[in-house]
């Protein structure tokens, strides 16, 4: 579906609060880091559904709301007129208050288990912040983290060797994508360091 590629990441980080502990029994951490409650996989799989139906209501509603409101901009702006600065500004104030809308109702939505288990006792403690950070690198992969590096990094690159980055009002994006490769690097770092001393 047109909405899949797009929202599979979502999907597979609420999927991944359900660790298999067993044939047809998993524990269910609420964020990947709460006390484990234990719950059958017809449960997971009745709340896997219900987040995927959430999912595409959101889509549909994302691709919805920005045509509408991309067809209602044109059309003031065409009676009006207004300059391309303050469309600009407009259009990304939009943007930013839908993807915080989105943030919100995914923090709402992907807490939906926890709300209806809160009743059922814990099998556990929560996990500690180190334990959780190693859960969470593990969970990525090597290729999702240097690929985007690369990539940027290119950029970067390119733009140097032109001479459009070094420009003095492009100096602060400079140094936030500088700093930006180097936390994924080092990311990429942590994630080397915990799965060679788990192999040894």
């Amino acid at each position: 579906m047109i909405w899949h590629s797009g929202f599979e990441n979502v999907r597979a980080n609420f999927a991944a609060q359900f660790i298999p502990v067993g044939e047809d029994k998993y524990l269910y951490r609420l964020r990947g880091k709460g006390a484990p409650i234990r719950v059958s996989a017809e449960e997971r799989k009745r709340f896997i559904v219900a987040f995927d139906r959430f999912l595409r209501l959101a889509w549909w509603a994302l691709l919805g709301g920005t045509i509408a409101f991309l067809l209602a901009l044109l059309v003031v702006q065409a009676r009006m007129g207004f300059s391309d600065e303050t469309y600009n500004r407009v259009f990304w104030i939009y943007g930013g208050v839908m993807v915080v809308g989105f943030l919100a109702l995914y923090w709402r939505v992907s807490a939906a288990p926890s709300i209806e288990l809160r009743n059922r006792p814990p099998e556990g403690g929560e996990l500690t912040p180190g334990e959780f950070r190693q859960v969470s690198l593990k969970r990525m992969s090597f290729s999702g983290l240097i690929l985007p590096v690369l990539f940027i990094s290119a950029l970067l690159a390119y733009s140097i060797i032109n001479g459009e980055m070094l420009k003095e009002e492009n100096r602060t994006y400079l140094v936030i994508t500088v700093v930006s490769i180097g936390i994924v690097l080092f990311i990429i770092y942590r994630k080397w360091r915990i799965e060679r001393s788990e192999r040894q």
